[in-house]
């Protein structure tokens, strides 16, 4: 299990600290929803890894950090997943297309929004309101 510890936001897992750049509490909160919601306990450190399940959270923790995050740039959000910031874009692409066109996908982000009690998810709520 990853742990935050506030203060010198670092992380840790089972090998030890893990320095992490510019990581807010609230990025710290949505990697830590994504990564219980997935069962993954190395979301950041395991970050070359293409399996379905770790690519798929990956995306959904990017999204989710820049749509509650607003101005934080692509880059830094690519940093937190040693990522460049092309590939956050096409993350928060995806995340959108796959919420757009698949209800158990949708429905789970918006699980994940339930969990971290953010409660602006328009976006979400709405286009799964309409019953897409």
């Amino acid at each position: 299990m990853i742990a935050c510890n506030p203060s010198p936001y670092k992380w840790r897992n089972a090998y030890g600290p893990i320095p992490v750049v510019g990581l807010s509490l609230l990025s710290a909160a949505v990697i830590d929803a994504v990564s219980q919601d997935y069962g993954i306990n190395d979301l950041l450190t395991n970050t070359k890894t293409r399996k379905r399940e770790y690519s798929e959270a990956r995306q959904i923790s990017m999204y989710l950090i820049k749509k509650y995050n607003n101005g934080i740039p692509m880059g830094k959000i690519g940093k937190l997943f040693k990522k460049d910031r092309t590939t956050v874009i096409y993350a928060i692409e995806t995340v959108n297309d796959l919420i757009d066109t698949l209800p158990a996908f949708r429905d789970r982000v918006y699980t994940i929004n339930q969990t971290l009690n953010i409660h602006n998810d328009a976006q979400i709520h709405n286009t799964a309101s309409r019953g897409l």
